[in-house]
């Protein structure tokens, strides 16, 4: 442990509590890959409005003849 990198320069007072601050030990959100709440609308609609949106514009930009 003692050649990990803190990135906050040097420790004056207390050791614990700068590794504790560390990117290393910060706090995330696990997303969950299966079940229920792994459903994620929102990438769900972006992906079809775009690709909704790229046929749409290539049918109305066609002149007919």
């Amino acid at each position: 442990m003692a050649d990990f990198r803190y990135k906050r320069g040097k420790i004056r007072n207390n050791a614990l509590k700068a590794l504790l601050q560390v990117p290393l030990f910060r706090q995330r959100v696990e997303v969950n890959l299966r079940g229920k709440p792994s459903y994620r609308s929102k990438e769900k609609n972006c992906r079809s409005m775009n690709w909704e949106s790229i046929g749409k514009m290539s049918i109305y930009q066609c002149p007919l003849a």
